[in-house]
């Protein structure tokens, strides 16, 4: 049965621009485990620098992927009672897997999302964010 993950990734970065550029490689990090149909990238309101880039993937199977996902960007995941979802901290669980993003990224949280009739399934048509958008699917980074 068909199913979405979702990402949530906290980067560290000088700017929108450079956060954008790093949530664009996390794309590249998951592509193989299912259509990315949303990419969505703002400010983060509690930490200056920090920017929350929020990724949702259609996959086949969702039970199965969402541990291959997690295993894939960083080793040592907190898991919920349920392994619906989990969470990796730098500090707490190591350093990120994927080496592009191992200076930026401080903290992610995977999930299943539930199933919901209205949910619109497709590839991603845009990459919005507070201050510009990116085109898919070869989103690229707008100039500062």
């Amino acid at each position: 049965m068909a199913g979405q993950i979702c990402l949530r990734v906290m980067i560290e970065q000088a700017d929108l621009a450079s956060a954008a550029a790093d949530a664009v490689k996390l794309c590249g990090a998951i592509a193989g485990f299912g259509d990315l149909m949303a990419l969505n990238i703002d400010r983060y309101w509690k930490i200056n620098g920090y920017f929350e880039a929020a990724l949702s993937l259609q996959v086949d199977q969702p039970g199965e992927t969402l541990p291959s996902v997690a295993d894939a960007l960083a080793p040592d995941w907190e898991w919920g009672s349920d392994s619906d979802w989990a969470v990796w901290d730098r500090k707490s669980h190591g350093t990120f897997k994927v080496q592009s993003l191992v200076a930026s990224v401080r903290w992610a949280h995977v999930e299943l999302l539930p199933d919901r009739p209205d949910r619109e399934v497709g590839p991603i048509s845009s990459v919005t964010g507070s201050d510009y958008a990116l085109s898919a699917p070869k989103p690229t980074v707008p100039k500062s």
